[in-house]
């Protein structure tokens, strides 16, 4: 069978692992984190949202980076061949820059939106900004939120809405 642990030290006390997987709730990460770390993976996976802040989200890579160790967040949309070509388009001139654009999304800003918000700025740089927050719902039940607001980059804006939102 499959080996099974108590806790990280025993992990990697046991084997050899090169990769860990971060994939506990936002409340459990700030635990685990520093273990990770003093185990010394050559590479950390951690499932999003990294943090809820900017601030504990550079708090956590500038922690990986110190430590040597490679940080990836998973967003898979962005490896998708339909993404990569949209990439390659753009990059090329061939689609030019972002006008407008409406997404709607569920299931909170941190679990669905996030991901939105990585492909918005995998394809169109990272210059977005946003100008515009009509409202913004704290869920206390899973810890996410929802939000209608509206990002710019100079070129053009795009709004985000939540699905219950009619």
């Amino acid at each position: 069978g499959i080996p099974a642990f108590d806790n990280v030290n025993e992990a990697f006390n046991s084997a050899s692992i090169d990769v860990a997987v971060l994939a506990v709730g936002l409340d459990y990460r700030q635990d685990l984190l520093p273990e990770l770390l003093a185990a010394k993976p050559r590479v950390i996976l951690c499932e999003k949202p990294l943090a809820l802040t900017a601030a504990e989200s550079n708090e956590i890579a500038s922690s990986c980076a110190d430590a040597g160790i490679e940080l990836i967040v998973n967003y898979p949309r962005r490896f998708s061949s339909q993404t990569q070509r949209a990439k390659q388009l753009i990059d090329n001139g061939e689609i030019g820059a972002l006008r407008s654009g409406h997404v709607w999304y569920g299931k909170g800003v941190a679990n669905s939106g996030s991901h939105l918000l990585n492909l918005l700025i995998h394809l169109f740089g990272p210059d977005w900004k946003i100008d515009q927050v009509e409202r913004v719902d704290f869920d206390y039940l899973d810890g996410d939120f929802d939000a209608s607001f509206r990002m710019t980059n100079g070129d053009g804006s795009i709004r985000f809405t939540p699905l219950d939102v009619k």
